[in-house]
C-alpha cells in the first residue's frame, strides 16, 4: 500500500507499519478513535482519504456508520481499511469494539465498498500491541512511528506530527485578551515609528531569516518584542515575498 500525496511514495507492507503511519496521516496520535482509510478507486493500492472520529457509544454505532458512508462514496473509494485505537484492552480472542466493525462493514456493503481489513491497537505509540479482527494469529507491536520512512517523508515535506489532538488544537486557541491588547498597542506604536523613519527591507529580511535560523534552538515562544518586530518586518511586501522562499 502507498500513502499519498508524499513524493517519493512510501510503501507499507503489514498492519504494524500501517498503524505507525496513522499519526503522520492525521497529523497527531489519535486516542480512543476509529480511523478509516479509504483506498482510491482508480489506484486501489493508494490511500485517498483518511477519517478519524471518536469511538461512539453502542447506541450511536449505526448513525456513525451512516455518516461515514457519504465521504467514502463521494471519493469513489474502492475499499476501506479500519483501525480502532484504544477503547479498552484486548483479551484474546476478544478485541474491543468488534460490534462497531461489524456495523460499519454492513453499512459499507450497502454502497458496494468492501471493508478489506480491520485492526485494533492499544495506541499508535512505539511498542503498543495490536491485533486483527478477523485472524487470531494476526498480531504484533507497533514500530516506533518516529523512525519510519513515512516519518522522514513527512518531516522532509515540512509537516508536523503532534502527540495528541489536544496539542494540535492548542495551536488554534486564542491568546489571552490582555496579551493581545498589549501586543496590539505595541504593534501600533512600532508601525507608526516605521512609517515615520522609513524601512530598510534588507535589514527587515535579515531579522526574519535570523529568527527562522534560531527556531531549532528555541525552548519557548517568541516574546512580545520579537513578535512585534517580525510583524512589522513582514508588512513590507518585498520582505513578505522574499520570505516565501524560506
Amino acid at each position: 500500500m502507498t500513502t499519498t500525496p508524499l513524493r517519493p511514495p512510501v510503501r507499507l507492507h503489514e498492519p504494524g507499519e500501517l498503524i505507525a503511519a496513522v499519526p503522520h496521516m492525521l497529523g497527531f496520535h489519535p486516542q480512543d478513535s476509529l480511523v478509516l482509510l479509504a483506498l482510491k478507486g482508480d489506484q486501489p493500492n493508494k490511500v485517498g482519504l483518511t477519517l478519524r472520529v471518536d469511538l461512539p457509544p453502542s447506541r450511536h454505532r449505526r448513525a456513525l456508520a451512516d455518516q461515514l458512508l457519504l465521504p467514502v462514496h463521494e471519493h469513489e473509494s474502492s475499499a476501506v481499511l479500519v483501525l480502532v485505537v484504544g477503547g479498552g484492552p484486548a483479551d484474546p480472542p476478544a478485541v474491543p469494539h468488534r460490534e462497531l466493525i461489524e456495523v460499519l462493514s454492513d453499512a459499507l456493503a450497502t454502497i458496494g465498498v468492501p471493508l478489506v481489513h480491520a485492526a485494533w491497537a492499544e495506541s499508535t505509540g512505539a511498542g503498543a500491541s495490536w491485533r486483527c479482527y478477523d485472524d487470531a494469529e494476526c498480531a504484533g507491536t507497533v514500530p516506533d512511528p518516529r523512525g519510519t520512512a513515512l516519518a522522514a517523508a513527512t518531516a522532509a515535506a515540512g509537516l508536523v506530527t503532534f502527540a495528541s489532538r489536544d496539542e494540535l488544537a492548542a495551536l488554534l486557541t486564542p491568546d489571552d485578551e490582555s496579551d493581545l491588547a498589549r501586543r496590539s498597542a505595541m504593534l501600533d506604536h512600532a508601525a507608526e515609528a516605521a512609517e515615520r523613519t522609513g524601512s530598510d527591507p534588507r535589514a527587515a529580511l535579515r531579522r526574519v531569516r535570523e529568527a527562522v535560523e534560531r527556531t531549532a534552538e528555541r525552548d519557548g515562544p517568541l516574546d512580545d518584542e520579537e513578535i512585534v518586530d517580525l510583524a512589522v518586518a513582514l508588512t513590507d511586501l518585498r520582505v513578505r515575498d522574499a520570505c516565501l522562499a524560506l
